[in-house]
Formats: C-alpha cells, sequence, structure tokens
C-alpha cells in the first residue's frame, strides 16, 4: 500500500514474514536527494487493543496474586514490586518479567513499566 502526501513524501507499508514494514520516502528539493526512514512494525508502541489483552491475560488483582503465591494480602505490596507492577486504574499486578512470556508480550510489559514510571 502507498499514501503520498501532495508530493512532499511517500509511504510504504509492506506485510512481510517478521511483521510489517513502513517505508517513508521525502524528496528534498533542495539538494536533489532522497531522504529514507524504514520503521519495523517491533519498533512501534502497542495498541491500545494489545495492551488491553496484555492486561486481561496477564493481570492478577492483589488478592489472586497474594493467593498465588501464598502471602498475606496486607503487607505483600513491597515484596510484590521486585517482580511485578501495580497497574492502578485496573487494580491489577503484572509481571514485570514471565518465561511464558513472548516478544511482544516483553515489550509490552517494558512499554507499560516505562509509561507507569512516568506518571508517578
Amino acid at each position: 500500500m502507498a499514501i503520498s502526501f501532495e508530493g512532499k513524501a511517500d509511504i510504504y507499508l509492506i506485510k512481510t514474514d517478521e511483521g510489517f514494514i513502513i517505508d517513508v520516502y521525502k524528496a528534498d528539493s533542495n539538494d536533489d536527494h532522497l531522504q529514507s526512514l524504514q520503521i519495523w512494525e517491533d519498533d512501534l508502541d502497542p495498541s491500545d487493543e494489545e495492551i488491553e489483552q496484555f492486561k486481561k491475560e496477564w493481570g492478577q488483582s492483589h488478592g489472586e496474586i497474594c493467593a498465588n503465591l501464598d502471602l498475606e494480602e496486607d503487607g505483600s505490596d513491597e515484596y510484590l514490586m521486585d517482580d511485578y507492577f501495580w497497574i492502578d486504574n485496573d487494580q491489577i499486578w503484572c509481571n514485570k518479567h514471565a518465561s511464558l512470556f513472548s516478544e511482544k508480550d516483553q515489550k509490552i510489559a517494558d512499554f507499560l513499566i516505562e509509561v507507569l514510571s512516568r506518571v508517578d
């Protein structure tokens, strides 16, 4: 698929086995050079749908995670913060790293940790 912006730039979206590639070409009228930028799908921030799916699959309420780890609910936050991160809006804990994470899951976890660290 190709999109052109009034001759100022052309964007090509290509689907490969590894994911989407976005190519941006811009002609520089000052020196007749063609500028190019390639962005892989994996380099893009996760979509809202991907984040919601991650939280649904990996998120656990405070009671659930304490029961699964055989912890008392009171005072467990400090212990949990070593390996999990808290999403206050959803009232869930998610793993920072899990051996069952796909590469995409890990990227989403890293993204959420980064975004949540800016809020604090």
